[in-house]
């Protein structure tokens, strides 16, 4: 009786380490390299290339949003006051849209966004794919240290404490 109820035991946690496994090696998933984010380069809303390797050696945190995009609408401005807060502390707040020039411009100009926002349609999101978004949607961020290489990535909204409280250590 003792056995077979150990063996039940026994059972029931081995099937719990296997569902769980799926779960833990997410968890475990290492952050890809930053490469393909500095070798890109987009047009800005004044419709001047801009490579992105400019803000290599800030502390950096690459926002990708479209105009569509309910939550971004909320969450660019954000991103931006995030920007003027700690700009002076050495921090980058890239947008990086999925959309068209005239749709960006246009949101920039209405919400008067101050940090650099670029837009780069398909290869926008190309690019999002190539940093660990598989499935393309926005809003999605990358935060890059000082040393270049991604510390965070986070698809879906940010609540403004947690990137807040991020940006704020990694700029010192």
């Amino acid at each position: 009786m003792i056995a077979r109820l150990a063996l039940g035991i026994s059972s029931v946690l081995l099937m719990t380490c296997v569902a769980l496994m799926p779960l833990r090696a997410e968890i475990a998933k290492p952050l890809p390299p930053a490469d393909p984010i500095w070798a890109a380069s987009f047009k800005d809303t004044s419709g001047q290339l801009q490579r992105l390797d400019q803000f290599k050696g800030k502390v950096t945190v690459f926002y990708f949003w479209a105009v569509w995009c309910e939550s971004c609408q909320l969450e660019a401005p954000r991103m931006s006051a995030l920007q003027q807060k700690y700009k002076d502390k050495g921090l980058a707040v890239v947008g990086v849209a999925i959309d068209n020039a005239d749709t960006v411009r246009a949101f920039v100009e209405k919400n008067k966004l101050t940090n650099p926002n670029v837009y780069g349609g398909k290869d926008a999101m190309q690019l999002m794919k190539e940093l660990g978004n598989s499935v393309g949607a926005v809003p999605f961020l990358v935060v890059i240290g000082r040393d270049g290489n991604i510390i965070k990535s986070k698809l879906g909204d940010a609540p403004d404490d947690t990137i807040e409280g991020l940006v704020a250590t990694l700029v010192g």
